[in-house]
């Protein structure tokens, strides 16, 4: 049998090294589970769009960490050892940290603004605001504790 290109790891001496690197990891886990639980509490009509988005963001996410590690352009940065990783250089909070960043926003939007036909031409930007306001503290923070470099 051949062997993948890959392979997944798990390292338990994390969180001595790195305790709030553990935290987030968690913490980005449970916020998927928890958009997961958002989506199959929808009603019947919504529920689906709901579960299409959540499947969508994670392929969409996971698309982007992994395409931008294979550009030799922008390749120029480097994930901390997680404590699950799904190859040497893919964290398995990744896959969660971009399910969360695209579901929330999204489904906020269409949660309060969709209902008010009238402001349908916000729904973009305000998408990409509170995603961008999203992921730019994670950013920050995480650049702060060398979660990547």
């Amino acid at each position: 049998m051949e062997s993948l290109p890959w392979q997944p790891s798990y390292d338990a001496t994390v969180i001595d090294r790195m305790p709030t690197f553990s935290i987030i990891e968690c913490q980005w886990f449970a916020l998927s589970i928890l958009c997961l639980a958002h989506a199959l509490m929808q009603d019947t009509h919504n529920r689906r769009n709901h579960l299409l988005l959540w499947v969508v963001a994670v392929f969409a996410g996971s698309m982007n960490d992994i395409i931008f590690m294979w550009l030799p352009l922008v390749d120029n940065f480097f994930h901390a050892q997680a404590t699950f990783m799904l190859h040497d250089r893919l964290p398995a909070y990744i896959l969660c940290v971009y399910q969360v960043l695209l579901y929330v926003p999204t489904a906020f939007v269409w949660q309060y603004i969709t209902s008010r036909s009238r402001y349908a031409s916000v729904i973009p930007p305000l998408t990409a605001f509170l995603a961008v306001a999203f992921y730019g503290s994670f950013d920050i923070v995480g650049v702060k504790f060398l979660w990547w470099t």
